[in-house]
């Protein structure tokens, strides 16, 4: 495993919850983290959230349930 591979996750964790907040890039640590939303067009209440360093242009994406989605 990667040593930035923990940080992902715990960044993860952290914009999971709140989009907005501010967390450093888990690969360089030279920028922040952005968040961008796609809801999956045959499934609304999913969707992929792709969390890209404003800097260096590391990126990860996580697949979720959309927050206060109604099945």
């Amino acid at each position: 495993m990667k040593p930035s591979t923990q940080k992902w996750i715990e960044a993860a964790k952290i914009l999971a919850q709140a989009p907005s907040a501010i967390v450093p890039c888990p690969e360089l640590n030279d920028g922040i983290l952005v968040v961008h939303d796609e809801i999956f067009q045959n499934d609304p209440t999913r969707m992929e959230r792709y969390l890209v360093c404003n800097k260096c242009g590391a990126h990860n994406i996580m697949l979720m349930r959309v927050p206060n989605a109604k099945k």
